[in-house]
């Protein structure tokens, strides 16, 4: 009789934690309520005023006969620290592969001021006249979801957060691809494309503030509208966030060696 009650014990105690494991916030959403969880992770990506980014960024271009690939390979390891100004210094360094043929520079962001050093030349300018989208490309890539754009959201819970996977509309999928400056230059919303897949996921931490951001693209165009499909591309991106608002500090180079340029027209 009391190997009956232990084993009923342990069958209601396995039973309950199983129920209890299998309590999660998972959920499939599309509209407002999709879209109400879209703007709060980009909300929160806002709120990271200090961390450490790795990004990997690969993408494969072919024309239509396959006659030539062109193939980007661009690593970003930059780092994020609030200044005494409320605002948000930077070092990204960056390398680029085309085709083999390897780039690799620093910049830095102090303040409004940005220094680039390529490696030949060392030169400063207003912080706004040098792109660093590269190192925020975590937060364009969900700036460009909006109303129109984003079809439906799935969200499921995890031990440490939640996983997000984002649907966007076939239909805004060129304005879209516009808007994050994915490297074909497809910013016209009129071109044709066909999508093979196109993959946003976003992981974040129990406050719901994100840590990774991944998009796996693949598609093919016209750049004409003619109906042919001459460019067939691939596209992934993946984006961490480490050491998130942990009060991380730049240690700045001499800056005296760079010299003054004006990129204004």
């Amino acid at each position: 009789m009391k190997k009956k009650l232990v084993c009923l014990g342990l069958a209601l105690i396995l039973g309950a934690a199983l129920t209890a494991c299998g309590k999660t916030d998972d959920a499939s959403m599309d509209g407002k309520e999709a879209l109400d969880a879209v703007k709060s992770l980009q909300e929160n990506l806002r709120t990271i005023s200090s961390a450490q980014i790795h990004a990997k960024i690969e993408s494969t271009m072919k024309s239509g006969d396959a006659s030539k690939t062109t193939t980007a390979k661009t690593e970003v390891k930059a780092e994020l620290a609030a200044n005494q100004n409320k605002g948000t210094d930077m070092k990204i360094s960056q390398k680029e592969t085309i085709d083999g043929v390897e780039r690799q520079s620093t910049i830095y962001i102090k303040g409004k001021q940005a220094y680039l050093d390529t490696g030949t030349e060392k030169i400063r300018a207003a912080a706004d006249q040098i792109p660093v989208t590269a190192a925020a490309l975590g937060q364009y890539l969900l700036d460009g979801i909006n109303e129109e754009s984003l079809k439906n959201l799935d969200k499921k819970e995890e031990k440490d957060g939640y996983v997000y996977q984002l649907t966007v509309d076939d239909g805004q999928f060129m304005e879209y691809l516009g808007k994050i400056a994915v490297p074909s230059g497809a910013a016209a919303s009129d071109t044709a494309a066909d999508i093979e897949k196109l993959e946003l996921r976003i992981t974040a931490d129990q406050g719901n503030i994100p840590k990774t951001v991944q998009m796996d693209c693949v598609y093919s165009m016209d750049p004409d509208s003619k109906g042919e499909k001459p460019l067939r591309e691939s596209y992934q991106a993946q984006i961490e966030y480490r050491s998130i608002n942990s009060g991380l500090t730049i240690d700045f180079p001499d800056f005296s060696r760079y010299k003054a340029i004006n990129t204004e027209k």
